[in-house]
């Protein structure tokens, strides 16, 4: 749907801008942008107050992949569905 509204208006689509949440919507929309035009950006952005992916520090996982504890760059913030105190794995998976 976003790329061909793009395209309809003869338009190029060079960045995608996008909270994390949970990861889902960010990494199967990178995926599909990626594939279809491999030069689109695909720019992550997280509440000041919970910087946990740019942080670069994985979080903690029991052996099944489940998130141990409260992530160590989590700080309480007021914007609901955006960055929950630790990073779900497929966030982290998808993430470059």
């Amino acid at each position: 749907e976003i790329l061909s509204s793009f395209r309809s208006a003869g338009l190029e689509l060079d960045y995608f801008v996008t909270g994390w949440g949970t990861g889902g919507t960010f990494t199967g929309t990178a995926k599909v942008l990626k594939a279809a035009r491999p030069d689109t950006k695909v720019i992550l952005v997280e509440p000041v107050k919970a910087q946990l992916l740019s942080s670069g520090i994985k979080t903690k996982r029991d052996q099944d992949g489940n998130a141990v504890e409260v992530h160590e760059k989590y700080e309480f913030h007021k914007i609901q569905g955006w960055a929950p105190n630790f990073i779900p794995k497929i966030a982290e998976d998808g993430y470059e």
